[in-house]
């Protein structure tokens, strides 16, 4: 009697259309999102009935005053400036917090502060648009102030992870929509892979988007 280790079994091997069907399903997903990732995650979906207009405040001066053309042009109540710790970027300096700063920048560009209201989140290393929702949302509950809905407003291809992210925060009975805008250099008709600073950001923020879907930022 003769011991075997191993029995033979027919293994199916895809044709050449089946290899070819194969490939295309793979590879689809990935074609789509480099052609379409960007417009996909700096898409505007605005929410017309919201009140509550939330502006990152690391977007910057430029950003800020088109935050006040958006909630002079549209029928909201108040502007919420959120943000934590400072960087360099966008601003002259760092070293203070972001909705502060840009509470008075909106004050400057010539809004009510009684129409603003400043959000400060703690300072941290990690889920940083996390808790700046988190901040917004106990703010406003500490004014009494109940949103049935809110628009965000943010820097282009971090909109749609900010969306999904004040999503998650404020829970399932408060609609978010959001505005994502662009500075004057940005050039829409330039594809993002002949600017290096796009390509980057379509990198960063489309690990950061998926991350957020899929993992939930470890929260």
């Amino acid at each position: 009697m003769k011991l075997h280790l191993f029995r033979p079994r027919t293994v199916p091997v895809p044709t050449p259309l089946g290899a070819a069907t194969l490939l295309g399903l793979l590879l689809s997903p990935l074609a789509y999102w480099f052609y379409f990732g960007e417009s996909f995650l700096a898409s505007t979906r605005r929410l017309p009935d919201a009140r509550i207009l939330v502006v990152e405040g690391w977007i910057g001066p430029e950003g800020l005053r088109a935050a006040k053309e958006e909630f002079d042009t549209h029928n909201y109540e108040y502007i919420v400036t959120s943000g934590g710790e400072t960087i360099s970027e966008g601003w002259e300096r760092g070293g203070w917090n972001y909705a502060r700063g840009a509470e008075k920048e909106l004050v400057r560009l010539g809004i009510p502060s009684e129409e603003i209201i400043s959000a400060p989140s703690k300072d941290t290393e990690t889920g940083r648009t996390y808790r700046s929702a988190v901040a917004v949302i106990a703010t406003l509950k500490e004014r009494g102030i109940s949103p049935k809905s809110i628009n965000v407003f943010t820097w282009g291809a971090h909109a749609q992870r900010s969306r999904l992210v004040y999503a998650k925060a404020v829970g399932p009975k408060i609609p978010v929509g959001v505005i994502a805008w662009h500075s004057v250099e940005f050039n829409e008709k330039l594809p993002w892979w002949r600017s290096s600073d796009r390509a980057r950001d379509l990198i960063a923020e489309s690990s950061g988007y998926f991350y957020e879907l899929l993992l939930n930022s470890g929260r």
